[in-house]
Order: structure tokens, then sequence, then C-alpha cells
């Protein structure tokens, strides 16, 4: 039902952004969008309620027809000026899925999908190419995702595109989306040239040398790092003009790749107590005192929350506090909110609402003002952190209700991501608006053995693919909802930071980031193992790394292990820098399912068959029918070389045809190859739960 709800929110969002006072033209009306509706898309329609909108704009008119019954929906969009489905979703209950392994290959759902394409966009797809990296065939997920994107004289437009969802198991569409976009684009023609581009980027958005604190949750630890990372927000630069664009469809701050701390854990009454007496926090009553004396807490506001918690990026308690008020005529909605250090009562954060507006003709107050003020402001909240900061000017910021100011965090003359004062102004009172702290006490490393910035920026420019694209360009200055296709420079992910002493990208949490890699190997096409092999690889359980994947050498059990943990629902994929720290965490999940025993454990042995049963079978969670072993008979003509403790999951694991006699004999103590665990592994999947 979640995924129904957050599919039709979607739906909903589609229809609502092109909503404006100005009607489009229609020269389809609501017969001919119901029969396009209906010829597109096969669906039984009996029982179930129809409604339908009309959505204009001055650009596009599309009807919205619905179709909806008990567990059962089904939404499309028609364009009324020229009878495109612009897009299809459709809800009937929760998909299951029986087993793991689909009924129905990637590649024929994909024929599939294309043959709906064909029929509804016709020449037009021949301007679309697979995005097979925008593509989705987890085997937890009952669709197979596949996502087109429009190329335009060799230039990628990610805004159009085309992404259709089909069933894995009975190869119905469940969704369609169609984003094509009639208007002219740019010529390639005249355009600064990509050095060009990356000269405007260094200057204006390029890396710097930083520190930035990461908080590994494993270790449960906090650790520095000398990155490099973007001195400020990365926008698109225009490829005819050299024009940064400032465009919220496309933007990068290092906000955006904030540390998953989260939201505070919230601490229970007793807890409090505990820590009141042993660390002699500030009370909730200090709180509010702090608040009046320093902010000017309006008394009238009223206090609907208040927690205490620990913060594991500063390592320290904080309280975090609203305040709310609605006038007596429920026209004006007041708000007040804080964050202060439980320990010193230094007030971290705080934000109000904006003032009405309405009220003020013009601004009050020049940007200048507004900077002293802010200054002053934060001088006497934390005059000894303050004087370590620099002034940092914004890049592209709409200074029309608002100015904002950054002071960055110095030490040891580099800056530290992330750290330091944001603070906002209202131009109009002179209020402070929205102000914040970020502070870690860590010691900051010496800066040693480096790559220099030019290299930095190689990196970055050969990993995250700095080219030219078409995007749309909205500015909203021009007006709502109007937008522009822009040829431009721009990166192809979001991901910036690079690891000042290794030389590598690094994710948000401060790891390698894992380069996601089209997995093949060379060595498999003549074994008979080959589609139980790519099976494996498809859902995501195969995925080591080499060229080869050896299915004639015997398996290790850690290995074996591991396909058997991702296997498992919920799904269990982990990613460690660390081989054998991997392994372990697989061994971890392994022991605690019951799979396998720490007894049992030894990485590097060989896998024998009875082995490869015991495990599977255990996996499945029938283990304990398993072991008891007075219930089964063997009829195989070795079933007196088979162990007592091992007949129970060696009956149901040949009478489930997971693990099948050799000519009539089971070889118990045989060791496993590779391949023949692959076929294991897909016979196990096979395998339907009722």
């Amino acid at each position: 039902m979640k995924k129904f709800l957050s599919s039709l929110l979607c739906f909903t969002l589609i229809f609502s952004l092109f909503s404006y006072t100005k009607a489009a033209s229609t020269t389809i009306d609501l017969k001919n969008a119901i029969l396009i509706a209906k010829s597109s898309f096969e669906f039984d329609d009996r029982d179930l309620k129809f409604t339908y909108n009309l959505n204009s704009n001055e650009s596009k008119s599309f009807w919205n027809l619905s179709w909806t019954g008990k567990n059962k929906q089904i939404n499309i969009q028609v364009n009324a000026q020229n009878g495109d489905i612009i897009s299809m979703y459709r809800y009937e209950g929760e998909q299951t899925i029986t087993n793991k392994i689909p009924k129905y290959s990637k590649e024929k759902a994909k024929e599939v999908a294309e043959g709906l394409i064909r029929k509804l966009v016709g020449e037009k797809f021949k301007e679309f190419v697979y995005d097979e990296a925008n593509s989705n065939y987890l085997y937890y997920n009952p669709n197979y995702d596949f996502r087109y994107t429009r190329r335009i004289n060799g230039i990628d437009y990610k805004d159009n595109f085309i992404s259709v969802s089909v069933d894995k198991n009975n190869l119905k569409i469940m969704s369609y989306y169609f984003e094509y976009d009639y208007e002219g684009v740019p010529t390639s023609q005249n355009i600064i040239t990509l050095e060009k581009a990356k000269e405007i980027f260094e200057s204006k958005m390029g890396l710097e040398l930083s520190y930035k604190v990461f908080y590994d949750y494993e270790k449960n630890e906090r650790n520095v790092k000398l990155i490099y990372t973007p001195k400020s927000s990365v926008y698109p630069i225009d490829a005819v003009t050299g024009e940064i664009l400032k465009n919220p469809i496309y933007i990068f701050t290092e906000n955006s790749q904030k540390d998953a701390a989260g939201a505070l854990p919230t601490l229970t009454p007793e807890e409090i107590k505990a820590i009141e007496e042993n660390k002699k926090l500030i009370s909730k009553e200090e709180v509010e005192n702090i608040l009046v004396q320093k902010l000017g807490l309006n008394k009238e506001l009223n206090m609907e929350y208040i927690n205490l918690g620990h913060d594991l990026y500063s390592d320290r308690y904080i309280w975090t506090v609203y305040y709310s008020k609605t006038s007596q005529d429920k026209s004006n909605y007041y708000y007040f909110g804080a964050t202060i250090d439980a320990l010193t009562g230094e007030i971290l954060s705080f934000y109000r609402n904006f003032p009405n507006i309405e009220n003020y003709k013009e601004p009050k107050y020049t940007k200048q003002d507004a900077k002293k003020i802010a200054e002053d402001f934060i001088n006497s909240l934390s005059k000894d952190k303050f004087i370590k900061c620099q002034y940092r000017e914004a890049l592209n910021v709409d200074e029309k209700y608002v100015y904002s100011f950054e002071y960055r965090r110095i030490e040891n003359s580099i800056p530290v991501a992330n750290e330091g004062f944001t603070i906002s102004i209202s131009p109009y009172t002179g209020e402070v608006l929205h102000y914040y702290q970020t502070w870690s006490d860590i010691v900051f490393p010496k800066v040693e053995n480096i790559i220099s910035i030019d290299k930095a920026h190689n990196i970055l420019y050969n990993k995250n693919n700095f080219k030219l694209n078409y995007m749309k360009y909205f500015d909203y200055d021009f007006k709502m909802n109007k937008y522009f296709i822009k040829l431009v420079y721009s990166f192809t992910s979001y991901n910036f930071m690079i690891d000042a002493k290794e030389g590598i990208l690094l994710d948000y949490s401060g790891k390698p980031l894992k380069e996601v890699k089209k997995i093949s190997y060379s060595d498999i096409k003549n074994s008979p193992y080959y589609n139980d092999i790519n099976i494996l690889i498809d859902i995501g359980i195969i995925d080591d790394e080499g060229e080869n994947f050896y299915p004639n050498q015997m398996i290790r059990q850690k290995d074996f292990i591991k396909y058997i943990v991702k296997s498992l629902e919920p799904n269990y994929i982990i990613y460690r820098e660390d081989t054998k720290e991997e392994y372990d965490n697989y061994y971890e999940i392994a022991i605690k399912k019951g799979i396998i025993s720490s007894k049992e454990k030894n990485p590097n042995a060989y896998v024998t068959r009875q082995d490869a049963a015991k495990w599977i079978i255990r996996a499945m969670g029938v283990g304990f029918i398993a072991e008891l072993s007075n219930l089964y008979t063997l009829n195989f003509k070795d079933s007196k070389l088979i162990p007592k403790n091992y007949k129970g999951y060696i009956a149901i694991a040949n009478e489930l045809k997971i693990i099948t006699p050799i000519k009539g004999y089971f070889m118990p103590r045989q060791s496993v190859t590779r391949g023949e665990a692959a076929k294991m592994l897909v016979n196990y999947l096979k395998v339907e739960k009722q």
C-alpha cells in the first residue's frame, strides 16, 4: 500500500506541476482521450468508477483519467493537444513474489517494454537510448524497471525520458511515463569549449582542500579526513554564454551530503535523570530561561515539544525545543524552534517564522546592514568560535526575501566542511530568522602527503564525467513553471568528495565510493551452469570482482555463506573496504539466522554436498524439521554413507529438487564446485512459498 500511495503522490505532483491560470488549446476531447487510453493499455473496467479532469497551462493541456475500485486503480494521462500517452500507473493490490527467481527474464520483459514504447511513441523512440544505470532489476522488486534517455545529436537530455515497469511474473505493464519536449533545442555550434567550462567551474565553484568529520557507525567513532570538496554549491554552466545557471533542479552543496547522523535519539525520563545527575546538564526549565534572556522568546508561545538527545557528530547532549501559537482569528501561525548544548547552555541553532512581507513595501536593511547584524549576533553567542571562522560569499543566491550568510570554520588554515555558522536576516525587519552552528570538538591532523588540487580536479572530471548535456532551466523570476531548454556543461552524478591522500571519490560516510560495474565473466560461456550464474548475477547475488568466475573450482565456505545470506529476505547486501570484514558480517548474519553455527565456521574450507544441503534448508527456515532424522528414508545407492544428522536435510533438499543425486548416488562428502553451487542456489530460490 505504501508503494501505491507514493506512486499516486508522484502522479498527483505531475498533474499539479503544470497547473496554471492560462490554458493551452485542446484538440483531443474527452471521448477520444478515453479511446486512446483504452487502446493503449489492457484493463478490465467492470465495477470500476470513472473520474476525470483536465489540467492546462500555457503550453500543455492533458486529461487525467482514473478508474477506481476496491483494491484496484488505473490512472492514465493523455496529452489533450496531440493524444500522446503521458503516463500510466496501475495498482491491483500488493504484488507478491512467490519465488525469488522471476518467471520471465529481464530480456523478455525488455522486449515487452519496448514493444509498448514503439506502439505509443512510434518513430520518436529512435531518439532514445537505453539507460541501464538507472534501470532496476533487483529480485525483491516485483517489477523490472526500464528507463530510456533522449539523446539529441549525441547529447543526452535526461529531463526527457521514457520509463516502463513490467511485472516479472506475468509481463503486465504496471507503469509508464513519457516526458518529451517538442520545442527546439539549442545547437552545439558557437559554444564554449570543454576546457573553458572547466576553467569556469574551477574559478567559481571548484574544489578546495578541507577537513571533514565523519561518523563511523560500525566502529562507533568519529574520524577526520582531508578531502577536496567544492568550495560552493555546484551548478550547471551555460554552454553558450558561460553563465552559471541557478537552477533548483540541479544543485549540490556540502549540506546535501551531510553525515547520516539523522535525528537525535530520544532518551527516556529515567535516562535523562541519570544523565542530569552524572553530567550536570541544564534542566528543561533552564532551557526556556536561556531562550527568553538571549533570544527574547515570546512567552505567549506554547511549548509543543522538548527532547534531550545525544548528537553523535559533535559528541554532546542537546536539548531540542519547539514552540508555536495560532492567532485568535487563525490567520497567522507563529513558531519558534531551537537547540541548546545541554552541558554549557550554548545556543546551537534556532529558527522562527518569517515576517509577513505584505506589511512592508521595500526592504529597510541593505545586505551590508544585515551582515553587521549577523556578525554582532554570532559574536554575542559564540565569540570564541566566531574568531576562527571566515566569511563565505554565496553563489547565485536569491536575496529578495532574506539575506543569508555563511562563516566557515578554519583550522590549520584549512576550512572545515560543514562546520561554522549560517545565519539569515530579514531585509524588512532586521530580525535573525535562522541561526545554525556546527562544531565538533576533535583534533585535526597535519596537512601532509596529499595530492595536488590539479590532480584532484582531473580525478573529478574522469570519475564524474563533466560533459555537455541538455537540461530544463526554470526561470522563476520570469514566470512560474516557465522553462527553457539549455545546453550546459554539467556532471553526471553528485559525488564530489575526493580523499586528499588516496585520490579516490568518497561517499557521504567517508568510505570509498563503490563503483557500480556490470558483472560479466569471460570463463562461463561454455559452462553447463552458464544460465544459473547469470540469473544470480541479474538479481544481485553473485557480484564477485574480476574477469573470471572459476565455475569449475571448488567453492569456499565463505563464498557459499555470502551467497545464501544475499538470497535472504529482507535483502542483505554488505559493502566493506576490507574483504575479511565483509565476510565476517555475512557470517554474523548467518549465525544469527541459524544457518550455520560458530563452531561450523571455517571460511576457507571447501563445501561438501551434505553441508550445502544443511545450510540451504536452514536458510529456508525448516531446519528444525530436518533435525527429526527418524522421519526420513533415503533411497540413494550410497545412503549408508550419509550421517544420521544429515538425513533430514538431504531428504528435503532432494525432494524439493534443490540438490539431486548423480546417477543414483548422493555423494554426501563430495566437494561442490562454484558452478554447482550456483545451480543449487537457483533451485533453492525457485522453491515457491505458498
